[in-house]
């Protein structure tokens, strides 16, 4: 057993690794994460155990995970998720967080133009470098690689990780944690031909998959910042910069030779092609990129990425006037006027740190007075349903619990029945 293994089983990896997956799950956009972890949660100290003590006597198996095809947002097509369970995701998260340790492989994340699944980077720096791009270059093309987790020669990008390593026990699970197994293959029919389940592909879900993504992609970044080209990269999406258009074209040729090089599987949109996923043009001009629009003087979120804002809080208001019907459920299920009002406010809270770094000041006002004109129909027309009910309902509705509404512990009532004296 080597020196990574040996960390990967130790409770305060396990523990660190957990701390993340809590965080994520709790905000995590699919009810059945957001379950899951709280179950997971309520004992947590003795599931961690549990994982620490089956990875240290080599005895932790990757349960089977669950495959959901979601329709994509142009409803052409579906996009293969894995959600794994619970501690699945945390031995994942774990191995990531050594990884991340290893000299060789930091260096390798920390170079070059990436800034996607990278604790130092992130969306706002991509942004800045883009900008600033635009500002020295007379050229753009932006574009993203087609379907890049499910067609990656998963097991060449696994080699970059193992080859660093040292530690063949790390190495095994390394392999065991980015291979991909559904509880659910037959239930999904056709759609299960969309997920990793043989050598090619990785799991969109998974932490490490990102990770595996970026290292498969070393060479690409390094080539593409070549002969006056700046490519800036975002795990699958890209975008090129250089003096002119013909030199612009001529990069993403040889961005497009690079990946099939890498594998035949790989491919990127091209602005004629697929104007929809590419565009190519002037950085005198607008152009978008990682959700948001980039002009000389401004940067502010894409309009798809404001409208897919109202539509969260849509939902959110939509799924409070259907639970209304049902009081003892609204409040049972967070969907009263209080909790759809607090999830609103997170939904907002988080849209707004998301984009803090835009510019456009005036558009963020505009979208607050947009959101109030959304919420004034939207409380009147459930005070209205509240108004129509009882008092105790009228309670529910608004988020206050009640006292019989809670769970009441029997043993104590059937003990009283059980020992007061009988009447004669």
């Amino acid at each position: 057993m080597g020196k990574l293994y040996k960390r990967l089983c130790k409770a305060e990896t396990i523990w660190r690794a957990w701390s993340v997956v809590l965080e994520n799950g709790r905000t995590s956009k699919s009810a059945r994460t957001r379950a899951e972890v709280s179950e997971f949660a309520a004992d947590a100290p003795k599931h961690i155990q549990n994982i620490a003590w089956k990875l240290q006597r080599g005895q932790y198996r990757f349960a089977p995970a669950h495959g959901v095809a979601i329709l994509k947002k142009n409803k052409k097509g579906k996009r293969p998720v894995v959600m794994a369970p619970i501690p699945n995701r945390i031995v994942q998260r774990a191995i990531l967080d050594i990884v991340q340790t290893i000299p060789a492989i930091k260096q390798k994340l920390s170079s070059g133009r990436n800034f996607g699944g990278i604790a130092e980077a992130g969306v706002p720096k991509a942004i800045k470098e883009a900008y600033i791009a635009s500002r020295r270059n007379g050229h753009f093309i932006r574009t993203d690689i087609k379907s890049f987790f499910d067609k990656i020669p998963r097991e060449q990008a696994v080699s970059k990780v193992t080859r660093e390593t040292g530690d063949a026990a790390f190495n095994e699970i390394v392999k065991l944690a980015t291979t991909t197994e559904l509880d659910n293959l037959v239930a999904l029919g056709r759609d299960g031909e969309l997920f990793p389940l043989e050598e090619i592909g990785v799991a969109q879900g998974s932490a490490l998959s990102p990770l595996l993504c970026n290292l498969l992609l070393e060479e690409f970044d390094d080539q593409m910042n070549e002969r006056q080209i700046v490519c800036i990269r975002y795990i699958d999406d890209f975008i090129l910069f250089a003096p002119n258009r013909a030199k612009a074209l001529a990069a993403f040729s040889g961005a497009q030779r690079h990946l099939q090089g890498l594998s035949k599987e790989l491919d990127c949109y091209s602005p004629s092609t697929s104007p929809e996923k590419a565009e190519e043009g002037a950085t005198t001009g607008i152009f978008q990129f990682l959700g948001c629009e980039i002009q000389p003087n401004l940067i502010r979120p894409s309009r798809d990425a404001r409208r897919r804002l109202m539509e969260r809080l849509q939902i959110v208001m939509a799924d409070a006037l259907s639970a209304s019907g049902t009081p003892k459920s609204a409040i049972r299920d967070r969907k009263s006027f209080v909790d759809s009002m607090h999830t609103m406010s997170n939904i907002i809270r988080g849209w707004g740190n998301t984009y803090s770094f835009c510019t456009d000041d005036r558009l963020m006002r505009d979208i607050d007075k947009n959101i109030d004109e959304t919420l004034r129909p939207f409380r009147g027309q459930y005070f209205n349903l509240v108004n129509r009910r009882n008092a105790q309902d009228q309670r529910r509705l608004l988020g206050v619990s009640l006292i019989e509404d809670c769970i009441r512990d029997e043993s104590m009532r059937q003990l009283v029945k059980d020992l007061s004296p009988q009447k004669p």
